[in-house]
């Protein structure tokens, strides 16, 4: 049995959770069933378990920012990489991000 779920991290309220059932023991089948949660303006932070392109294109879709600590095997393109205020921000599926602040 897997469980994942969706938690503010200031009052540590729970947004929504999703229990796997006997096949569904993959983190990241169950975390697409959350993205419905997410909305513009939040920010989402999440472990390499979540480091699949699907899913994160899913969650850029929403409006939401996120940041998620990548696998070793992921290797975004140079030209993937926008000049944004604070940083740089790398593209999701191959696409920037829409977005204010950035070049």
């Amino acid at each position: 049995m897997r469980i994942v779920a969706l938690a503010e991290t200031g009052t540590r309220g729970l947004l929504g959770a999703v229990i796997g059932g006997q096949g569904e023991r993959a983190e990241v089948p169950l975390a697409r069933k959350l993205v419905a949660l997410l909305g513009e303006g939040m920010l989402l932070l999440a472990g390499r378990a979540y480091d699949a392109g699907d899913l994160l294109t899913a969650i850029a879709a929403t409006g939401a920012h996120f940041l998620v600590r990548g696998s070793a095997s992921r290797k975004p393109g140079v030209g993937g990489l926008r000049l944004c205020v604070g940083g740089l921000e790398a593209a999701v599926g191959g696409r920037p991000r829409a977005g204010g602040g950035c070049l």
